[in-house]
């Protein structure tokens, strides 16, 4: 396979990190809803700006080793579903459940707009209607928590890492004491 004027000795995989799996599941969203190749949105998008929060241990993330479980307990029932979409219609209990669970840690006063859509693909990534996002998930190579940002501005990408990540009372610890009590 040919790429960038060098042969490679296999096909190149699908994009393994979080980072690259957050631009493309925003890029084929955006595509799919405007009809356009990739190369075609690239194009017309407005830029966004990605930051991912210090990776920490599972152990440092949440004091006690529950990353996993952080992710878990805004997953819904049905495994089968791999995102949920908000919207007018959608009024149905355990899915409004989860974005009100999931709004009491990324609230107004923190800058967040309302959570227009979860997708469960890679750990629980959370869109916002101000165009936010911000991902979490255990990483699967290494024993690490990690948040993802994307946001209109690098300095907003930048403060959502930190809210999350930040110690002893950023997104991340009270999710924890959340699930711990």
């Amino acid at each position: 396979m040919q790429r960038l004027g060098r042969t490679a000795e296999r096909p190149i995989g699908p994009v393994c990190d979080a980072a690259g799996t957050t631009i493309l599941l925003y890029l084929q969203g955006s595509a799919d809803r405007r009809s356009h190749t990739y190369t075609g949105l690239l194009k017309t998008i407005v830029p966004h700006y990605l930051k991912t929060g210090a990776p920490l241990s599972h152990e440092d993330a949440t004091g006690c080793g529950f990353a996993s479980e952080i992710v878990d307990q805004f997953l819904p029932n049905d495994p089968s579903i791999q995102e949920l979409s908000f919207d007018f219609k959608t009024r149905a209990s355990e899915t409004e459940t989860i974005r009100k669970d999931l709004a009491a840690f990324f609230p107004p006063q923190l800058g967040f707009g309302t959570i227009t859509k979860v997708n469960y693909t890679d750990g629980v990534r959370i869109t916002f209607d101000t165009g936010d996002v911000a991902h979490l998930r255990p990483s699967g190579n290494a024993d690490e928590f990690r948040v993802y940002a994307v946001a209109d501005t690098q300095a907003r990408a930048d403060f959502i890492a930190r809210a999350a990540i930040a110690q002893p009372h950023g997104i991340l610890r009270q999710m924890e004491k959340a699930l711990v009590g």
